[in-house]
């Protein structure tokens, strides 16, 4: 029988950092979603009083090198404060009704170590 081991990052890397305001961050997050071939509601990360999103650097040798050396980058996270949770944010745009889920991704241990930085994290 194989023998089974979880070794979770033990760093993680940001190299963007940009927080929204929540009507700017929801309207790009459905102006995304409705520039893509195949639109549908796009759905969002939501972490004690964070909607978020994290874009992760693009698999190269030199990523994947890193990845299993326990570090993990991000290329941009970009987030918002939203408290309390909720299920779904309206957006509004010209006059067409849209709507952004929210995922409670509170079990996600590296989210929460993300979510945990941001929750200080001030802009300079």
């Amino acid at each position: 029988m194989a023998s089974v081991k979880f070794v979770p990052f033990s760093e993680i890397i940001i190299h963007e950092i940009v927080e929204q305001e929540n009507p700017a961050f929801f309207e790009d997050i459905i102006r995304t979603a409705i520039a893509q071939p195949n639109p549908s509601e796009p759905t969002i990360n939501w972490i004690n009083g964070i909607a978020f999103l994290a874009f992760q650097m693009a698999p190269t040798e030199a990523t994947v090198k890193e990845n299993l050396e326990g570090r993990i980058h991000f290329a941009s996270v970009i987030f918002t404060r939203l408290t309390p949770f909720r299920n779904s944010f309206p957006v509004t745009i010209a006059t067409q009704q849209y709507t952004v889920r929210l995922r409670n991704n509170s079990n996600n241990n590296l989210q929460t170590d993300i979510v945990r930085f941001l929750t200080d994290y001030r802009s300079s």
